[in-house]
């Protein structure tokens, strides 16, 4: 009998890959904003696709009650989302009581009266405010809109009504309605006789005034500083405008006190100035101001020994 030897090589082994080493223990690292991009969890991208609602107008009617003055407010908003957002009406210090719609959210917080928005879309909301009156006048504070208005209903007993803010002044009789444009921050309501009303209307009388300067000078290397004291009366004339000329030369004039207006400084022949100062109020015939300015030091003649 014939014996048959058989070879077995190992050619499938041979052809199978060689084992590698497992990842599960690897560690990867990333920024921890590119982690947030993968998860895609990112709350600030999220709410800045969302726009913050909007004032877009806001519409005040003074109403002038037997019990006391009231406003009647009307305020425009839009919303683009229904994440609830606060958004300023106007500065707190009024009372105020929501007509419409019954269900809005309006709350004080931070020294303002703030609507709290959840509903995209256009918003109409209305409101009776409660002023703090201190004799015949108030003040309130709108927040900054687009278009900021202010009405008058009827007036008892012939009033009329003086808006002011800064050097801007408004008068209305009834049933008239202005923008507030260039009145910003504080703005007081006054109501005002029909004397008064007619001054007002008048255009401003000159006065004649007579001054006395009380001047602290400061030598510097380069100028000479003058801090003044200025005391000025009048005996007639409105009391709200007065010049004073300038030395030729003066510079970075500035100018402070009470119920100023503003000032502005008119250049001259032969270097003179002139200064003109506003002032708010009618009728104001003693003024005090303060006067800043500097002069150059000229260079000696060189023929001066």
């Amino acid at each position: 009998m014939k014996h048959i030897a058989l070879l077995l090589v190992p050619v499938l082994a041979s052809a199978a890959p060689e084992e590698t080493p497992g990842l599960d223990g690897a560690e990867v690292r990333i920024p921890y904003s590119e982690l947030k991009r993968l998860l895609g969890t990112e709350p600030s991208r999220v709410e800045a696709e969302e726009a913050a609602p909007v004032l877009l107008s806001a519409k005040y009617t003074l109403v002038d009650a037997e019990k006391g003055p009231l406003m009647e407010a009307e305020f425009q908003v839009v919303a683009f989302g229904e994440r609830q957002v606060a958004l300023p009406l106007m500065k707190a210090g009024l009372g105020m009581e929501v007509t419409e719609p019954a269900d809005a959210n309006v709350i004080v917080r931070d020294g303002e009266i703030q609507l709290l928005s959840g509903k995209p879309g256009r918003q109409r909301i209305k409101a009776r405010l409660l002023p703090l009156v201190d004799g015949d006048a108030f003040v309130f504070s709108p927040a900054a809109c687009p278009l900021v208005t202010f009405g008058t209903g009827e007036l008892r007993d012939g009033r009329s009504v003086r808006l002011s803010s800064g050097g801007a002044v408004r008068m209305l009789g009834a049933d008239q309605s202005v923008p507030l444009v260039g009145m910003d921050g504080v703005i007081e309501v006054r109501f005002v006789g029909e004397e008064e009303m007619r001054e007002a209307a008048k255009p401003p009388e000159p006065s004649a005034w007579a001054w006395h300067h009380e001047a602290l000078v400061l030598p510097g290397e380069s100028a000479i500083s003058y801090r003044v004291i200025a005391r000025a009366s009048a005996s007639a004339g409105s009391g709200v405008s007065a010049s004073l000329v300038l030395p030729p030369g003066a510079r970075g004039v500035r100018v402070t006190g009470d119920d100023l207006a503003g000032h502005k400084v008119a250049g001259g022949g032969d270097r003179m100035q002139t200064l003109v100062i506003d002032w708010k109020t009618r009728g104001v015939l003693e003024r005090e101001i303060g006067l800043f300015y500097e002069i150059p030091r000229r260079a000696p003649d060189r023929g001066w020994k």
